[in-house]
């Protein structure tokens, strides 16, 4: 996206974004600059939701921003159609907030869906998916319950 629409793409208006993706970037703006006036284009990446992210690969930008840059992101998953990335993606937002919400997984295949996780970072960086799964606590976790 950088390279596309330049460093600081979510306040410049470069890319057209969704009025949802916009609002969600003025709620981060919106708590960053309390400590400072004007944050960092990275601690902007940092506060936006993971929601947010999920966002930009959904239908909305499909015709836009996957194709143009997004789906250069996804260099392990290039024979992957942009509907199930973000498939995948969403599920594990959705997982996220019911253990953000203490809700019960316990009916959950929890097994598979660390796989899943696995194999989505694989999507964007082998090596990040190799680290991730080294130090994982997953396996050792999940066999003492």
């Amino acid at each position: 996206m950088s390279q596309s629409y330049g460093a600081s793409w979510m306040t410049n208006g470069g890319p057209k974004l969704t009025e949802t993706s916009k609002a969600m970037i003025t709620d981060a703006l919106t708590k960053l600059q309390v400590k400072s006036p004007w944050p960092s284009n990275d601690a902007i990446v940092a506060e936006l939701k993971f929601a947010f992210w999920v966002g930009m690969l959904g239908p909305g930008y499909d015709q836009t921003l996957w194709r143009e840059t997004l789906h250069q992101g996804f260099v392990n998953g290039k024979s992957l159609k942009r509907s199930a990335i973000h498939g995948r993606f969403n599920m594990i937002r959705r997982f996220r907030n019911r253990v953000a919400h203490h809700e019960p997984i316990f009916e959950k295949n929890l097994q598979q869906i660390h796989l899943e996780v696995l194999d989505a970072v694989n999507w964007m960086c082998t090596d990040t998916a190799v680290w991730t799964a080294h130090v994982s606590r997953f396996d050792t976790v999940f066999s003492a319950a």
